[in-house]
């Protein structure tokens, strides 16, 4: 069965006045604790969330091993089953986190899989554009857009380097050096894109586009692991953040 809890209905009308609570759209953790008496009693779960696009929801996913994300969701589905994780238009294809020590470097390949082009930069305040985040950093230049189709890499050194030792089609942009280095034994990669300021702070939100939280061990591949293959994903119309679809 299903228990749904409002705002309105559970929580008081934080947005109005003083009374209860409100979720942020700047992310938040969630907890359910079991109690008896006013008192915890032992069990708990919890959930932390990212900045939240305006009428998406998060819901729990189960993976292909078993262990459980907290996600966006392609559709609401309160007090029923939950939809598919949302995927967007622009996807993480490769990562070579670990390159031979015979020679390489790291990349990331972003691809763009909608039939028209994406803008990598919010189209009202033009300045804030997308990044990866988590295991590197890096903020993407401004006013750059990707075309249909297009992939692009995003590198550890910079374009003539990277050029100089990796076969690459001169009409596919190059970007970096990013900061920080692909963890060889594993990490949290995050592709962001800006939302909509606060109206009364003026703090960004950066949404969770894509999240791969890759690993060296099984049911990872371990051919990627400095043996001079990267990670491929296999589908980009499925939930990136999940062994079996690399």
């Amino acid at each position: 069965g299903y228990l749904v809890l409002t705002e309105a209905s559970h929580f008081g009308t934080a947005v109005a006045g003083a009374s209860g609570f409100a979720l942020s759209e700047l992310g938040e953790g969630i907890y359910l604790s079991s109690g008896e008496g006013g008192e915890l009693t032992g069990y708990r779960v919890e959930y932390e969330f990212g900045a939240a696009e305006r009428d998406v929801t998060f819901g729990r996913y189960v993976k292909s091993d078993g262990t459980a994300d907290f996600t966006a969701q392609s559709a609401q589905t309160s007090g029923a089953v939950n939809a598919y994780p949302l995927i967007g238009d622009v996807v993480v294809t490769e990562i070579m986190y670990h390159p031979p020590d015979t020679g390489g470097y790291e990349f990331v390949e972003i691809c763009n899989r909608n039939s028209s082009s994406v803008p990598l930069y919010h189209t009202t305040y033009t300045s804030n554009t997308w990044k990866l985040e988590g295991a590197v950093e890096f903020t993407f230049p401004a006013g750059l857009v990707l075309a249909a189709g297009e992939c692009l890499l995003i590198t550890e050194t910079d374009e003539a380097t990277f050029r100089s030792f990796y076969t690459v089609d001169t009409d596919v942009t190059i970007l970096g050096p990013y900061d920080g280095q692909l963890d060889n034994s594993g990490e949290d990669l995050y592709l962001t894109r800006p939302g909509d300021p606060e109206a009364l702070t003026g703090e960004i939100p950066y949404i969770i586009v894509e999240r791969i939280d890759y690993d060296d061990e099984s049911p990872w591949p371990a051919s990627a692991d400095g043996l001079g293959l990267s990670l491929e994903r296999v589908d980009t119309a499925l939930y990136p953040n999940d062994s079996v679809n690399w």
